[in-house]
């Protein structure tokens, strides 16, 4: 389903809650019910803030179907990411089309399943492994970051592992040696790699 509802008849998408998660890391609730209701792991939206800015492509991070909202990650990087920024709860964005792309697959009997997230790249694995424990799988998370674990303490509770690294490595050490430590284990059968730095 595509929703966009940016023309002039439109209601604008209230900003529920914002959430620092770091200097330059912000999470948002929005008030997307049409969107909640059809959201599923792996997909995303494109927002627009205002008349003026650009179309960002967002992971769908967390969806609530009951109470009809979607959260949202961003690092704010450019014009149009800081005008997001400056929102506050209450405060509305003009256009959100979405959902948007293929779900992730997921199915009950894939066994052991190792999500790999850095830094920022934490968000669209989170869904994700939070979607493959809820149908049976067991989830091992390795979270790497330079200064601070985002989504930490939700990915604590929806894995049956997680291993944290804080590291000023490049991303291809800091993977090289959490997944070594793994590899002679016959029972994974599937890692999910999302990195941003």
């Amino acid at each position: 389903m595509i929703l966009n509802l940016g023309n002039e008849e439109s209601v604008m998408f209230k900003i529920l809650n914002k959430k620092v998660l770091h200097e330059n890391i912000l999470q948002f609730t929005l008030e997307a019910p049409l969107i909640a209701r059809k959201a599923e792991p792996g997909q995303f939206v494109v927002l627009r803030v205002n008349e003026y800015g650009e179309r960002v492509p967002l992971i769908i991070v967390d969806f609530d179907r009951e109470k009809g909202t979607i959260d949202i990650i961003f690092m704010v990087i450019g014009a149009s990411t800081t005008v997001l920024a400056s929102l506050n709860a209450g405060d509305s964005i003009l256009d959100l089309v979405g959902p948007l792309g293929k779900k992730t697959d997921i199915r009950p009997d894939m066994g052991t399943v190792v999500c790999i997230g850095g830094g920022i790249g934490v968000a669209p694995i989170y869904p994700i492994a939070r979607k493959m424990k809820q149908v049976g799988n067991h989830v091992i998370t390795i979270m790497g970051a330079k200064n601070k674990d985002i989504l930490k303490d939700e990915m604590e509770k929806i894995s049956d592992e997680v291993i944290v690294t804080k590291c000023e490595r490049k991303a291809p050490k800091f993977i090289y040696g959490d997944i070594s430590s793994l590899k002679n284990n016959d029972s994974i059968s599937l890692f999910f790699i999302v990195l941003y730095f």
